[in-house]
């Protein structure tokens, strides 16, 4: 029987005399343990080899065999193949697991190839990197006969230094000599940082034999080799990102920014102090979150989006973001617009769609000489086109991912195709749009500062002038109000989060491996910052109007206008100007959602292979820009007035939840596989619980509107608190024509 397997299997099948000399007392260390694991290893490999050679042999020497018999025996010797692999692998853990535990600390990358294999299952105990015990006590390579234990491939000197030093740091130890224990350390370490590279040599040649170049997955390769130069500043990007602990601040900045806008009143000196400290406050806020973002980047470099406790901190930063663009706009916006103006193309003047040089202003004119503007305009041309020529080939001619394939196809790879035709169509727009407007956004954004700079100077000796600016802003401090509320309630969020005990965590701040389908930092960058940037836009105008649903419900109402002729009261004065403000915010929500959604369509169509497929991520997301889309035309068209507005943002803030939340969170407690659809990789932990308190704030939210709407009814009849009758000023029957337009029809 031992001559026969160790003729076809390639060594003697073990009888009960070897399996009791194994198990041995005397066996039964580690030293001796870890040899019957080399051998374990060695033969499975064997096993693994010779069935793929005795496969083979077949095709080579059928020995009368039928075709049909040839071609079951050698599927089953395939599969045996594939079945001795498992073994091996399985060999392959046994022989780590004798060093190794839980608490074990790993220091050098394993030799091991199978641990990087793309399709390696990611269930399995088995590390890329091997520990401390192991580089310490496994047999050396000039000692292992069968050259297949755990260091047979390292180098013996680099080994034999660690040992070393590792045995001069436990000497020093144990005699409680500081200065040799600092000498030791140093130099193990300095042991280790020279074996760890050749290590990740020694691993990288052993993947090179043995795994296909298709099936070596070359991020967790980079990820998981020894760290130099890059990989140590991604270490140290680590070390401060875990003592730091940016994100745990977000909501004590927004906090304090809130307090600072909310006392903003009364006399003019306290009103100046507390609105720029709300706005100092509020910039150290995002200045330090840019920070983290910065940390997370650099450590696992990829756009910070990738798994949903990212997404939890970007939508307040956006929020925040937004707030401090729309609060300072009276001081950037003139600057801004300048700025683009100045980057315009001479030459495209009464153009139609290509219109930029467009008259001077008289403010435009004041600022430059016309022929500044012109040259300005002449030398922004001649870098356009450079930035053009650059973004088309990038776009057009680098290879993307392993199928070689560039981002945006010139031609459709199948013109019999409608869907390769319609793709094509799509991505070609989306391309020209690219080339056309970014060159010049990326040129305004660069020159707007200095016009920015160059207003703040001018005003500066005009007092006039500075009080109107800052009146503006004062105007806009429910931006600072909303967007920092939003804020500190995603941040406060966090917080309660990372204090749970770990297995009670909704989402994890921890770092994990991206799935494959997201590796990408260009789709990343474009899609899915733009797709959670609208989550943002969305928060914000939900904050602004939460805050009118606080005026709408404890406001004083006011009597009707002189000039109106419905009888109805007027609701409190701040609404007119927060649902103005919703509407500003929904707007932005509505540009993000739509030019995200459409990349996401692209993007699709290349992880997937078609543009659109009805999945719930996608559905949702549609579904949400469709209800934001109908708030905008329906206030458009005067069809809603500024309640209507208001109630908007809390309907279409709910289908943003959906989308962002109840997609991966709660239609998974439905599926009986735990995932529904492509998207559930975003999926996280303690999904029953998240969903709980994500539908128990929505319904409050819209408790909360529906009270609003109660008192809004029984205020323009009269009932409850008003103040005295005034005359409205311009602006306010203005920003009141839609409630006033929608209490007539209501009575007619």
């Amino acid at each position: 029987m031992q001559f026969r397997s160790a003729k076809i299997l390639g060594f003697p099948l073990p009888d009960r005399e070897d399996i009791q000399a194994a198990t041995s007392p005397e066996r039964m260390t580690v030293e001796a343990i870890a040899e019957d694991a080399r051998a374990f290893s060695y033969y499975t490999q064997q096993l693994e080899t010779n069935f793929a050679n005795t496969g083979r042999g077949f095709s080579d020497s059928p020995a009368g065999l039928s075709p049909d018999q040839l071609k079951e025996f050698q599927s089953l010797f395939r599969e045996m193949e594939h079945k001795a692999h498992e073994f091996h692998l399985l060999a392959l853990q046994v022989q780590e697991a004798v060093y190794a535990n839980r608490q074990t600390m790993l220091i050098v990358p394993s030799t091991n190839p199978y641990t990087l294999a793309k399709n390696r299952d990611e269930g399995s105990n088995t590390q890329p990197w091997i520990s401390l015990q192991a580089v310490l006590h496994d047999t050396l390579p000039s000692a292992d006969q069968l050259k297949n234990g755990l260091l047979a491939k390292m180098d013996e000197s680099s080994i034999k230094q660690v040992r070393a030093s590792w045995e001069a740091v436990t000497t020093a130890y144990v005699s409680r000599d500081n200065i040799a224990f600092e000498k030791a350390e140093t130099d193990f370490l300095q042991a280790l940082q020279t074996l760890g590279p050749q290590a990740t040599e020694a691993r990288d040649t052993a993947i090179s034999q043995t795994l296909s170049s298709t099936n070596r997955d070359e991020d967790v390769m980079r990820y998981t080799a020894y760290p130099e130069d890059k990989a140590f500043s991604q270490i140290l990007s680590e070390i401060k990102y875990n003592d730091s602990k940016p994100f745990q601040y977000t909501a004590i900045f927004s906090f304090l920014a809130l307090i600072g806008f909310s006392l903003s009143f009364g006399a003019e000196k306290v009103k100046r102090i507390f609105f720029y400290l709300g706005v100092l406050t509020l910039m150290v806020g995002l200045s330090w979150t840019i920070y983290g973002f910065y940390l997370r980047v650099t450590i696992t470099g990829w756009a910070p989006v990738t798994n949903m406790y990212e997404t939890i901190i970007f939508v307040p930063f956006i929020v925040s973001v937004l707030a401090a663009w729309f609060l300072l706009t009276p001081i950037t916006v003139t600057g801004i617009k300048d700025s683009w103006r100045l980057n315009a193309a001479p030459f495209l003047k009464n153009i139609p769609f290509f219109n930029e040089a467009r008259d001077l202003t008289e403010q435009q004119a004041s600022r430059f000489k016309p022929q500044t503007w012109n040259l300005a305009g002449y030398l922004s041309t001649v870098l356009r086109v450079v930035l053009i020529f650059a973004l088309f080939h990038f776009l057009t001619q680098v290879p993307y991912g392993d199928g070689g394939r560039p981002y945006m196809e010139l031609w459709p790879s199948d013109w019999t195709s409608l869907n390769r035709i319609g793709v094509w169509v799509v991505g070609m727009i989306c391309m020209l749009l690219t080339l056309w407007l970014l060159p010049r956004f990326i040129l305004a954004t660069v020159s707007s500062p200095a016009l920015i700079l160059q207003d703040y100077f001018r005003r500066k000796g005009d007092e006039t002038s500075s009080r109107k600016v800052f009146d503006e802003m004062h105007k806009r401090r429910f931006f600072g109000i909303g967007g920092t509320f939003m804020t500190g309630i995603g941040g406060l969020v966090l917080l309660l989060s990372n204090s749970l005990p770990a297995d009670a965590q909704i989402v994890s701040e921890n770092f994990s491996p991206l799935q494959p389908v997201l590796r990408s930092n260009f789709w990343l960058t474009i899609h899915v910052l733009t797709i959670v940037a609208s989550y943002g836009a969305g928060g914000l105008a939900l904050g602004l109007g939460n805050i009118a649903l606080g005026f709408y419900i404890f406001g004083k109402y006011r009597p009707p206008a002189g000039n109106v002729g419905n009888g109805a009261f007027r609701p409190p004065e701040q609404c007119a100007s927060l649902a103005q403000y919703c509407y500003r915010s929904i707007q932005v929500a509505v540009l993000l959602l739509a030019i995200g959604t459409i990349l996401g369509g692209l993007w699709a169509d290349v992880s997937w292979g078609r543009f659109w497929g009805w999945d719930p991520k996608e559905v949702w997301a549609l579904i949400s820009l469709l209800i934001y889309l109908a708030f905008l035309h329906a206030r458009f068209a005067g069809w809603l007035n500024n309640f209507g507005m208001v109630a908007g943002t809390i309907a279409g803030f709910s289908m943003i939840m959906m989308s962002w939340v109840g997609v991966n969170f709660g239609l998974p407690l439905l599926s009986d596989t735990g995932s529904v659809g492509l998207h559930s990789y975003g999926a996280g932990e303690n999904a029953g619980r998240a969903i709980v308190s994500v539908v128990l704030v929505v319904t409050i939210n819209w408790c909360f509107l529906g009270l609003a709407w109660i008192r809004y009814k029984a205020g323009i009849t009269g009932i409850g608190k008003y103040v005295a009758a005034a005359e409205p000023t311009v602006e306010e029957l203005t920003l009141e024509s839609f409630d006033e337009t929608s209490e007539s029809d209501d009575k007619n």
